[in-house]
């Protein structure tokens, strides 16, 4: 029998997906500043924009993280 183990619970990301989702958020929350700083126009917003998109899918595995945790307990 297997014990379980937190992080084996999985949303509809795989681990590496979803490491792959935080590094690709904090490289383009990081990269707005200097964009912004770089540019005249408003072109800096689409890294804002893409860094939200990036969360949002980050918030709803965790959602679904949380939901099949539940259910197990």
């Amino acid at each position: 029998m297997r014990r379980w183990h937190p992080f084996r619970v999985t949303g509809f990301l795989t681990l590496r997906q979803r490491r792959g989702m935080w590094a690709a958020f904090l490289v383009m929350a990081a990269y707005a500043p200097f964009t912004a700083w770089l540019s005249d126009d408003d072109t800096w917003f689409l890294s804002i924009v893409v860094a939200c998109l990036v969360a949002t899918v980050l918030i709803a595995d965790d959602s679904a993280r949380a939901a099949r945790r539940v259910k197990r307990d």
